[in-house]
């Protein structure tokens, strides 16, 4: 559509403050279908603040959808997008995501070192979630 054109055209060129309000009308305006086609077209083509950016804001809710989380998987080993893939993953509590990041978490690299994180911030959730 029209906005998401406009949107992605701001991500790829925009910078500060305009790209985080984008981002975020985005976030609660959009379907899902057109928030993963936005999030994946910012990974592909966006500088990397804007593609880390779209990473935090679009990402909620998309973990249904398989491009989004192999995507994200995939990142972890990026150095510029791997922690933001990694924040990401954290907030998909969905037990196959949470066992391919305990089977990648074993192994070495950025990738698994990233992984970990994302199951510390798993559990730390969880044991803050039952003290509630």
């Amino acid at each position: 559509t029209t906005n998401v054109q406009s949107i992605r055209h701001v991500l790829e060129s925009g910078s500060g403050t305009h790209v985080t309000s984008m981002l975020r009308w985005a976030a609660v305006k959009l379907s899902s279908g057109d928030r993963a086609d936005l999030l994946l077209a910012a990974i592909e083509s966006a500088p990397p603040q804007n593609a880390a950016l779209a990473i935090a804001l679009l990402s909620p809710g998309l973990q249904a959808e398989p491009a989004i989380t192999n995507t994200l998987f995939d990142l972890l080993e990026d150095p510029q997008l791997g922690s933001a893939a990694a924040l990401a993953l954290a907030r998909f509590d969905e037990a196959g995501i949470r066992s391919q990041l305990l089977l990648l978490s074993g192994s070495e690299g950025s990738a698994a070192a990233r992984a970990r994180v994302a199951i510390n911030l798993l559990e730390s959730a969880a044991i803050q979630g039952t003290q509630q």
